[in-house]
């Protein structure tokens, strides 16, 4: 839910909290994005390994040497393929910094909806309420910089 009124007064809290969830909302959709990327890769490589190796049992090119290009080096290749591609999305942890961007997404529009809900209400509710809306706003934004630094310390 979002307020127009308070978009043309241009309110810092209202503002700073609509900047904050089109930031993560953009942030979520990329992990989510590299995740979902990560793991077709893996699959289409997984599935090219076993195509390839299955060529090679059924003498699809008996003699190694007379072949344009070596099968057990594009093997080789697509394994270390996977492999790289997994290390990657288990370092970065894509899926999990989603997962995390996501919940930080949903508490600032909850917090922005309450503005807006208190705003159309009463604007002078509004401005008697602003420091325990921006004191909910601090908390969470000091929620997500304590998973943030936990995430480092693993």
């Amino acid at each position: 839910m979002k307020s127009e009124d308070l978009e043309k007064q241009n309110d810092l809290l209202y503002r700073d909290v609509d900047r904050h969830i089109k930031y993560v909302k953009d942030k979520m959709l990329k992990h989510r994005w590299r995740y979902r990327v990560s793991k077709l890769a893996i699959f289409f490589f997984g599935a090219l390994i076993t195509l390839l190796t299955g060529w090679q049992v059924l003498d699809g090119c008996a003699d190694i040497e007379n072949c344009f290009f070596a099968q057990e080096n594009i093997v080789l290749f697509l394994s270390t393929s996977i492999s790289l591609i997994v290390t990657i999305e288990g370092f970065f942890s894509f899926r999990d910094k989603a997962v995390a961007y996501r919940i930080f997404l949903f508490e600032l529009r909850r917090l922005r909806d309450k503005i807006t809900y208190e705003y159309d209400k009463s604007p002078e509710a509004y401005y008697e309420k602003r420091d325990e809306f921006f004191a909910e706003y601090d908390k969470i934004l000091e929620n997500q910089r304590t998973i943030i630094e936990e995430s480092f310390e693993e």
